[in-house]
């Protein structure tokens, strides 16, 4: 399998047994990293901004050498290592196998501006976040995923709409954020950058069925992890690891 140099399975954003997915997130990350942007890393690399963005987003299935080619003009190479199966969760479960109440309220605590501008709104956390808080053997997720009813879109869209929280929206087509008006309302993606938040919003009829979960100081209704398991190929994988080890 591949295996980068440096640790962007960090969160959990790594794909399930998706390599091309991989080398794209991995590809994404060390641009970040070095601060340049699509068309400036394509020159650099001697390939078309459309050809680099289709890789990053893990739309195409670049060759070996275009691959190598391109983290060697950001200074990095990947490396070919055979392991054994379901050890690469192994980065991705906390090395103590065990995250105090205090981590996880310290990364919950990173989402206050988000809960705020919710306080009104009726919303269940659902997610690896989630499953974070119920005790998942696992570093804090890199986004949070929140559930609300359609007939709350209105009221979400006022308390997004207020200045101090600095929402933008993702733009995959540019596979980076947009400063357009917040509006969840409009057709687009649902990912959006809230405060210190990258929030992914799932609208339904009605909410799940959810327990609660106490969290430092706030209180958190939370999707139960079993179902958050059942229906996440990787956390899964991650718990039957860690269930293993």
């Amino acid at each position: 399998m591949w295996r980068g140099r440096i640790a962007s399975t960090r969160l959990g954003r790594v794909p399930e047994d998706n390599l091309v997915e991989t080398i794209g997130i991995l590809l994404c990350a060390e641009r970040g990293r070095a601060t340049l942007s699509q068309a400036a890393l394509a020159e650099r690399a001697g390939v078309s901004q459309q050809r680099l963005s289709n890789i990053e987003r893990g739309a195409v299935n670049a060759s070996l050498a275009t691959v190598q080619r391109i983290f060697a003009s950001l200074g990095r190479q990947l490396r070919v290592e055979a392991v054994p199966l379901r050890s690469d969760m192994d980065i991705d479960i906390d090395p103590g196998l065990c995250v105090t109440a205090e981590i996880r309220a310290q990364e919950v605590d990173r989402h206050r501006l988000l809960f705020h501008a919710l306080c009104d709104i009726p919303f269940v956390v659902t997610g690896r976040l989630s499953a974070f808080v119920q005790g998942a053997p696992m570093v804090g997720p890199a986004w949070i995923d929140i559930v609300i009813t359609r007939r709350h879109l209105d009221e979400l869209a006022v308390a997004m709409s207020r200045g101090r929280l600095l929402c933008r929206r993702w733009n995959p087509r540019a596979n980076d954020w947009a400063t357009v008006a917040p509006d969840p309302r409009e057709p687009g993606s649902q990912r959006w950058h809230i405060g210190l938040s990258d929030t992914r919003f799932q609208f339904v009829d009605e909410l799940p069925e959810t327990i609660e979960v106490r969290v430092g100081e706030r209180v958190l209704q939370v999707v139960p992890i079993a179902e958050i398991e059942r229906d996440d190929p990787w956390l899964c994988r991650l718990m039957t690891r860690w269930r293993e080890r």
